[in-house]
């Protein structure tokens, strides 16, 4: 197909791909050892416990055209939309563009220096809202491209770029699918250090996005971070989930969510008086320490328990007090359960989505495992309902999300 296309050469051109570009190109790697994938995450429910707030991974290149070092954190959020984060370092001055293309009519909401917001309307009036923001000031460009959805069928797509120019940055961008109709979030920018912020507003849920410089702290409104990207979901002010990819330290409303020996990757989500946190397999071979805050809903007068891939913590693994929860030396990845000594806990909110309005989640489920709410845009059942362009719009930096990936995963119950 693209060998007889008349848009060869515009499909062969990097800029015509999802890519960062440094200096209007992105390399062709061949050196393998560029290339690292980190910070692999995959939010799970146990038999108890509900928790599938994030999924996601890092890609981090070296020697990325001009640059040092370009790296790209895809976020999946509350099985609802996708978070972007990307982070490009050198010790010179560059020209910085992320392309983005959709299929559908495209319209340029807001094209600001910090916030830029677009809408892509699919034929079948499917719906795909970006927002995106930076450390540095942006301009955002239309731009034209061209997509072959099947052999012998070609067409014209619109798209935009979103630039700046910096020896360091970090951009920041929502993709967010939605049916015909249905209402988007309200998103807004937030400027701290070189850190970039997103909050995403949707009815009673509030998520804040930050993405800080690496191992450096940032204040961000009530969220304080040092980590590659943070997502805290809160609903009327409380805490109801929490991720964090790369991150030591983050802090909400001024009071401790966690601290760690290391950099870690792990998402959780708080349901009544337990907790259910994932551990990502990249960030715990060197058993690191981890302290929870005084979370909501966790009485730290009682006593508790806590179980790592259902193995009861005892001793020092484990410790309680007034001021929080310590896990020393946790030597394996996976579920981390905490609940109320001799509780039999049986989860109440299915998805961390559930708090919100039925157009808040694409496809959620309930406790129970059948649909609720749900007039979402159902992007795991066809490609003309949503699979088909978010594929066209998420390629990036070799990490791959594959088509099973937007689909409901079996959870473990």
């Amino acid at each position: 197909m693209v060998t007889r296309s008349a848009n060869r050469r515009r499909y062969l051109d990097p800029a015509s791909r999802n890519l960062v570009l440094i200096d209007r190109t992105a390399p062709y790697i061949t050196d393998p050892t560029l290339i690292q994938s980190t910070d692999r995450l995959d939010s799970r429910d146990t038999a108890t416990l509900a928790n599938r707030f994030a999924d996601g991974g890092t890609t981090s290149i070296d020697r990325y055209a001009a640059a040092s070092n370009v790296s790209r954190t895809v976020a999946f959020i509350d099985e609802s939309y996708f978070v972007v984060a990307d982070e490009i370092t050198d010790g010179l001055t560059h020209d910085i563009a992320l392309p983005w293309r959709g299929r559908g009519t495209r319209t340029i909401r807001r094209a600001d220096p910090n916030l830029a917001e677009v809408t892509w309307v699919s034929p079948s009036g499917v719906e795909l809202d970006l927002a995106a923001t930076s450390s540095d000031a942006l301009t955002t460009t239309a731009i034209q491209g061209a997509y072959a959805p099947a052999w012998g069928v070609e067409e014209s797509i619109e798209g935009i770029e979103i630039s700046t120019r910096a020896t360091e940055t970090r951009v920041l961008t929502v993709l967010a699918p939605r049916s015909a109709g249905q209402t988007s979030g309200q998103l807004f920018a937030s400027a701290g250090g070189r850190a970039a912020s997103l909050t995403r507003s949707e009815g009673a849920i509030e998520d804040w996005i930050v993405s800080a410089p690496a191992g450096q702290s940032v204040t961000i409104g009530p969220m304080v971070t040092d980590a590659r990207l943070a997502i805290v979901r809160v609903s009327q002010g409380v805490i109801q989930a929490f991720a964090v990819f790369s991150g030591q330290t983050l802090h909400y409303g001024g009071e401790m969510v966690f601290e760690a020996s290391q950099p870690l990757t792990l998402s959780g989500t708080l349901d009544g008086a337990a907790l259910l946190v994932t551990l990502s397999p990249d960030t715990t071979q060197n058993s690191p320490q981890l302290r929870l805050g005084r979370l909501p809903g966790i009485d730290l007068t009682k006593t508790y328990e806590a179980r790592l891939e259902g193995r009861v913590l005892h001793g020092p693994e484990f410790q309680q007090s007034v001021t929080g929860l310590l896990f020393l030396g946790l030597a394996s990845p996976g579920s981390l359960e905490v609940l109320p000594a001799g509780a039999g806990v049986t989860s109440t909110t299915g998805t961390t989505g559930t708090t919100a309005s039925a157009s808040t989640t694409v496809g959620s489920q309930n406790g129970t495992g059948s649909g609720s709410g749900g007039s979402g845009c159902q992007m795991r059942e066809g490609d003309e309902q949503g699979t088909g362009w978010l594929w066209l719009v998420l390629g990036a930096l070799g990490l791959a999300l594959r088509p099973q990936a937007l689909r409901r995963r079996r959870r473990r119950s």
